[in-house]
């Protein structure tokens, strides 16, 4: 069962999951009709792995709406959690987000790094971690995964209001308008193509024991203003956004140790977006 299904990570992860052998896929989402606050016990009996996609992003929308991100991001994974647990489901996997580290003070954040959420939605992500463990504390029989991804671009990535940087970037070129950094582009993100994570996570559902929490990136890291350099289009700067910003680069050395490693290169795939005159996104 994937939740989130028809959103951008989940689309491309079911295909994915489709093409290899052996996965049949139930898909939750409130745009096909069912959200993750309707489902039962008994709709989990019989299903081995959950993967959690579904959630409340974004942090400037948190600030503004924390009530909405607590209920969607904590209480309705951890009820789902409970459920997974009455249902015998064997996995759970829970995608996580790289913003509950905040401002490490590491060059490469490793998943053993103290964390320091610092708005509302990194708060509600780890306040669902804290909780699943927890959970899993009282019954470990459902084993309990918990995944960090790194800033996602790719195919089918949003472009419009709940764009990150790189859609974000894309929509300006489409609409011939200069593309906006916040602040002074000097940020550095740790970039990861959807691809990419949709084959660590076939290498985690593929291997028999993988509790505990895992990082997906890139393992290197690169500034906003060198990726307004790569588009060669007109930038302009607006203000900061709200939270004290930091810089994000994944330590992926445990799960690279389980044979999976990106393929993906952030410059290569804007060039490459760029030679076929942003064609897909069109």
């Amino acid at each position: 069962m994937v939740t989130g299904s028809e959103g951008f990570v989940g689309k491309n992860l079911i295909a994915r999951l489709d093409s290899d052998t052996g996965h049949k896929v139930i898909r939750i989402d409130r745009k096909i009709g069912i959200g993750v606050e309707d489902i039962t016990v008994d709709n989990l009996v019989g299903i081995d792995v959950i993967i959690h996609l579904a959630n409340t992003s974004r942090i400037p929308r948190s600030w503004k709406e924390p009530e909405e991100y607590f209920q969607n991001n904590v209480n309705n994974s951890v009820s789902l959690y409970r459920k997974a647990q009455q249902a015998k489901v064997k996995r759970f996997f829970y995608v996580s987000s790289s913003s509950v580290y905040g401002s490490s003070l590491l060059d490469k954040t490793n998943e053993q790094a103290y964390c320091r959420p610092n708005n509302p939605y990194a708060i509600s992500k780890l306040a669902t971690e804290q909780c699943l463990g927890a959970y899993r504390e009282i019954d470990p029989s459902t084993e309990l995964v918990i995944i960090r991804p790194f800033t996602m671009y790719g195919p089918g990535q949003p472009l419009g209001e709940n764009a990150l940087v790189i859609g974000k970037f894309i929509n300006c070129v489409l609409n011939n308008v200069p593309l906006t950094i916040e602040g002074s582009g000097l940020q550095k993100r740790d970039f990861l193509h959807v691809d990419d994570f949709s084959i660590a996570m076939l290498y985690l559902l593929n291997q028999d024991k993988t509790f505990g929490t895992y990082n997906v990136g890139s393992g290197a890291n690169v500034s906003i203003k060198q990726i307004a350099e790569w588009f060669d289009h007109p930038v302009e700067h607006t203000d900061p956004r709200l939270g004290r910003d930091y810089d994000t680069c994944a330590d992926i050395s445990r799960l690279s140790s389980l044979g999976w490693g990106p393929s993906i290169r952030l410059k290569d795939w804007i060039e490459m977006t760029k030679s076929n005159n942003f064609k897909e996104f069109k």
